[in-house]
């Protein structure tokens, strides 16, 4: 098996069902586990490493001069993995009572984990903070504060309330390029933000008349029926393409009402409250995901102590930021009244 791999190929690499029908079934649901890929640690609960802020620069010198010895001063980095896992209960009696119906109660029931899982990674991508819950995944939110404060823009608040004015949609498309450009490569690998902030960006593009111009915003449908195509391509559900990068909508959390990404934060120099894009370059130089194995789902089976059949999930992924560049956030954007 690669050692870096979607959950969608682990899925397809599977022979036992249950496991390939729960990991394909979290990368169908929820975005993250959908479009990154995952590097295996062997087991291990974290990964060390260097982030180099600078380059090793060689000097013009004379063809028979001297030349200088340099070296890159990087940071020593840990990063580890967190544990998600919970245990898939269903009476024996409600089983079986519904073993003729359309779908049995251990099959709701697992797909109901299967949501909550994949709600539960994209939440944790974003929000995950390790100083007000140890358990949890460290999300880009904290990980970008980590980085060099150029990384986060929006020093002043872009409100986009307003009624339509071409001033207010090139305001919106200049802080758009301020991400990319202080993303890795100037072209940033996807962006993540919420419904609100999308609708908007829609509502300017076709106001502004470039609503489906190939060179600034389409709508790009993946085959998200086909999961093969995750062997294929870096993403398999429909995404908005700006300039070439595609725009996640992460929804909602799992009390099926919070958005991951909200319209509440005050920042940006302002206490209206606003919403936050963010933007990200995934690779094993830049941002990537680790996990100490892959997902495990185990069958336990019936309990001695209580009439139930059990499974378990178990998944311990994180994230790694290598690269100086590869989280941008763009902060104190008005969407909402």
């Amino acid at each position: 098996m690669p050692s870096t791999i979607t959950l969608a190929q682990y899925a397809m690499l599977q022979k036992q069902p249950l496991s390939k029908g729960v990991a394909l079934g979290i990368a169908q649901e929820g975005v993250i586990a959908d479009i990154m890929s995952w590097r295996s640690l062997g087991g291990a609960l974290s990964e060390t490493g260097i982030r180099y802020d600078e380059v090793i620069s060689p000097d013009w010198v004379p063809i028979d001069g001297t030349i200088a010895t340099k070296s890159a001063q990087g940071k020593p980095l840990s990063f580890t993995v967190s544990k998600m896992a919970v245990h898939i209960d269903t009476p024996v009696e409600l089983d079986d009572n519904n073993k003729d119906s359309v779908e049995r109660v251990s099959v709701r029931n697992t797909k109901l984990a299967i949501k909550g899982a994949a709600y539960a990674l994209n939440d944790a991508f974003i929000n995950g903070d390790q100083g007000t819950d140890g358990n949890q995944m460290e999300g880009i939110n904290k990980l970008v504060a980590q980085l060099d404060a150029s990384q986060t823009i929006g020093s002043t608040q872009l409100d986009l309330t307003a009624s339509y004015t071409d001033a207010l949609a090139e305001s919106l498309w200049s802080r758009l390029d301020e991400g990319f450009h202080a993303c890795e490569g100037h072209k940033p690998s996807a962006a993540f933000a919420n419904s609100t902030f999308l609708l908007k960006m829609r509502s300017l593009l076709r106001q502004n008349h470039l609503y489906g111009d190939n060179h600034n915003w389409v709508e790009h449908a993946f085959d998200i029926d086909d999961p093969r195509r995750s062997l294929r391509t870096a993403a398999t559900r429909p995404a908005f393409v700006f300039q070439g990068v595609p725009f996640y909508d992460l929804g909602v959390k799992a009390d099926q009402t919070t958005k991951v990404i909200g319209n509440t934060y005050t920042e940006g120099g302002s206490s209206a409250a606003g919403t936050r894009v963010f933007f990200v370059k995934f690779s094993e130089e830049d941002l990537e995901g680790i996990q100490a194995k892959p997902l495990s789902v185990d069958d336990i089976g019936m309990l001695e102590a209580r009439d139930v059949r059990r499974k378990r999930l178990t998944w311990l992924p994180g994230l790694a930021v290598w690269g100086p560049r590869s989280i941008v956030k763009l902060q104190g954007i008005k969407v909402a009244s």
